[in-house]
């Protein structure tokens, strides 16, 4: 019994959505679909295994935490939302959890593939485990994804919990590209802030 997605910014944040799989009993599989290297792998420059990745600390922190109670965790990743997206949609990956960027999460929900996700619901069940959402999270990135609606008028946030955003800048020696002078002068992004 799979629900469609559900969709969490981080995996970190991946125990909030254990409620909808406690029907399975005492062991659980979930499955993580996420940027590829984007979380340790626990592997260094070489793909040599150096340490336990944090999928595997995840496995432990959660046997240590929930009385022995295990959980099998499927880390599959994408190199592109465009990847992802004709993954999900031919079925050939059946996400618990998904990591979009904000375009796609808006493509998703509005086609409906996403499930949405109630914070206030989730942080009644888990408040510890999303006390660093509380914490640590970004007034600016809680704002900026409230604010942006769906098709139905609907925030974002109802199918996702930001946790990461951000821009890009350009580094250059003027000693070799003295032509270009003022860097942020050259670039000129049309009064608006461009994603990659």
């Amino acid at each position: 019994m799979r629900k469609k997605l559900m969709l969490l910014g981080a995996p970190v944040l991946a125990i909030a959505c254990l409620s909808s799989l406690t029907a399975c009993g005492k062991k659980y599989d979930l499955v993580i679909y996420n940027w590829e290297d984007y979380i340790y792998l626990g592997t260094d420059e070489n793909g040599k295994i150096v340490d336990k990745s944090l999928v595997d600390k995840f496995v432990d922190y959660y046997a240590e935490t929930h009385d022995g109670e295990t959980i099998s965790v499927a880390y599959e990743t994408f190199s592109t939302n465009e990847d992802m997206y004709k993954q999900i949609k031919m079925g050939a990956i059946k996400a618990d959890l998904i990591c979009p960027s904000d375009y796609m999460i808006q493509k998703m929900a509005n086609e409906g593939r996403l499930e949405p996700f109630s914070y206030d619901e989730a942080k009644d069940e888990y408040a510890d485990s999303l006390k660093n959402w509380d914490e640590y999270g970004s007034p600016f990135i809680r704002d900026r994804f409230a604010n942006e609606t769906l098709k139905d008028g609907s925030s974002f946030l109802k199918y996702s919990v930001p946790y990461f955003w951000g821009t890009m800048g350009f580094t250059y020696d003027p000693s070799y590209f003295s032509a270009l002078g003022n860097a942020y002068g050259v670039v000129k992004l049309n009064s608006k802030i461009n994603s990659l």
